[in-house]
């Protein structure tokens, strides 16, 4: 009897997991691929070669020749694209500055980029909370009241930042006790 139940256990686990296999998709080959985000009706692939789109749910994509660096972030919220990218020198060399690039009408045109002068990335993701963006970088976050445009160090010596698209939780462990800042809709939505 302990037999047949350990069977029944055994092929009802095999016969669950049969169904949860990846599949090979037809899309960029080779790199390293740091972000995937949708933006309206397309999939947006963000690379250590440049950024990929694709406008069929993934199966054929093609290069942007919007930026053709490491492009670190993709970040979309309603007619607003930004997009967080490494420079590279006249070699061809990544030069460690970093930029950002504002769409705020879906990708029909795009902003000045943004240069980052004052220190290099620590993280290489865009944070949102619902009026503020944030990134990581070296001496503290920087964040943007205006969708990436321009960027300011923050006043607030924040450890770790966790957000979602609406709230942002900033951490700062160098006290004793830990300090915790949150910030959601209202008037702090931004720290």
């Amino acid at each position: 009897m302990k037999l047949i139940f350990g069977l029944l256990l055994f092929f009802s686990i095999i016969s669950t997991n049969a169904y949860s296999q990846w599949s090979k998709l037809p899309g960029p080959a080779g790199g390293v691929f740091s972000d995937i985000e949708r933006v309206g009706n397309e999939i947006w692939l963000s690379s250590i070669s440049g950024l990929y789109i694709s406008q069929n749910e993934g199966l054929t994509w093609h290069k942007s020749n919007l930026v053709d660096r490491y492009v670190h972030d993709v970040i979309a919220f309603n007619d607003t694209i930004v997009v967080l990218f490494a420079t590279i020198d006249v070699n061809g060399n990544f030069d460690y500055k970093n930029k950002t690039i504002s769409s705020f009408n879906g990708g029909s045109s795009w902003q000045a980029p943004f240069l980052f002068n004052q220190g290099n990335l620590t993280g290489d993701k865009i944070f949102k909370s619902s009026k503020c963006l944030f990134i990581e970088m070296i001496g503290g976050y920087r964040q943007s009241f205006d969708g990436g445009l321009t960027w300011s160090t923050m006043s607030l010596y924040l450890s770790r930042l966790l957000s979602d698209s609406n709230m942002a939780l900033g951490i700062d462990y160098s006290g004793n006790p830990d300090k915790y800042y949150f910030s959601e809709k209202g008037e702090h939505e931004c720290f």
